[in-house]
């Protein structure tokens, strides 16, 4: 686990004089290419409607929870009950003034380092909206708890289904905290994604039915140490972009959809000179996986009657191979978490 990464790192990734950020990792998480095009500033593209109607959505339930605390705190006492005796905790925002404006720049960076060093034994505080930036990286945690002994990083997601990135982002936003308080600093094992019930987007404009989807939020827990590594790996990733940028590889996936840089690699997709990618076909990543191992590298390749009949045959004699494939256990499991061991020596257990 890198503890103290040099500013030069955060200069090599994201550019002299820029910070790097969450979303970076997550860019180069779910696309190298992704990852890169917004590395070096290229145009975006605006919103699809229907993109701007789930972001809408997702704003909205944050402000549900921000206005009514006890959404998060609850279902945490919960599922972690030895964690904090009450639900009844003091909340305040980083940035914000006295006057209930935003606090912006370094001002706002300031106003949270001072509510850190505040926080008092066995008084627990809920502090929204933090700024840290520190060595030359910088994130905004939705949510840091106080619980009087530990300190509990909570982020919200708008999707229903929790991702391994979402667990990277809070052991990123743990290193910060680290960087900030010490090495030392009492930061709880696991950090926690507070998701959106089954059906909220599409109930929250009936307030009967808000209101039940509000009492059964999601809360994922993910334990930071396993998924420091991926959070380093990431980091070396985007620096890698940076120093030497190669997108060779890069193939058409579900993401690239609503992607606002798609049109920096749609063009190469349809372009028959250099080979269709085999991506672009609707086949599930075990077939894709079959396909590849046959040595079939492009759509055109895999159009010809020779490509057909070879396909046939492997799948009629090797059913055992793609059964394993088609039945390999995805990471995360759906909205179950991970398997963390009892990071509290009493009242762990899911509740």
């Amino acid at each position: 686990m890198s503890l103290n990464p040099s500013v030069s790192l955060a200069d090599t990734v994201m550019g002299e004089g820029r910070n790097l950020t969450s979303q970076g990792l997550q860019n180069v998480a779910v696309c190298r290419a992704r990852g890169y095009y917004a590395k070096v500033g290229s145009k975006r593209l605006p919103m699809s409607p229907f993109a701007a109607e789930h972001t809408q959505a997702g704003l909205a339930f944050e402000k549900e929870v921000e206005a009514n605390p006890g959404l998060l705190l609850r279902p945490l006492r919960r599922q972690r009950p030895g964690l904090l005796a009450t639900d009844k905790v003091p909340v305040v925002y980083a940035n914000r003034g006295d006057d209930g404006k935003e606090i912006k720049g370094e001002g706002g960076v300031k106003k949270g380092r001072e509510m850190l060093r505040s926080v008092k034994p066995d008084k627990p505080l809920l502090i929204g909206q933090i700024v840290l930036e520190v060595a030359g990286q910088a994130g905004r945690p939705d949510w840091i708890l106080w619980t009087g002994k530990y300190w509990v990083l909570v982020e919200m997601k708008r999707g229903e289904v929790p991702l391994a990135i979402h667990g990277v982002q809070l052991a990123f936003y743990r290193e910060l905290l680290r960087l900030e308080l010490g090495i030392d600093a009492p930061v709880f094992p696991e950090g926690f994604i507070l998701h959106c019930a089954p059906g909220y987007l599409y109930v929250s404009r009936d307030s009967k039915l808000k209101e039940e989807s509000l009492d059964h939020l999601i809360l994922t827990a993910f334990p930071l140490d396993l998924l420091d590594k991926e959070k380093d790996r990431l980091k070396e990733e985007l620096a890698a972009l940076t120093q030497a940028p190669d997108l060779s590889d890069r193939h058409f996936t579900g993401a690239c959809v609503e992607c606002s840089f798609k049109q920096n690699c749609y063009p190469g997709f349809f372009d028959a000179s250099k080979g269709a990618p085999l991506s672009l076909i609707p086949l599930s990543t075990s077939d894709r996986e079959i396909v590849e191992t046959l040595g079939f590298e492009s759509l055109e390749e895999l159009a010809k009657v020779e490509a057909a009949d070879k396909l046939r045959e492997f799948r009629n004699g090797r059913s055992e191979q793609i059964r394993g494939l088609r039945h390999r256990p995805r990471w995360p499991a759906r909205c179950g978490g991970f398997p963390t061991g009892d990071p509290i020596k009493a009242g762990s257990s899911a509740g």
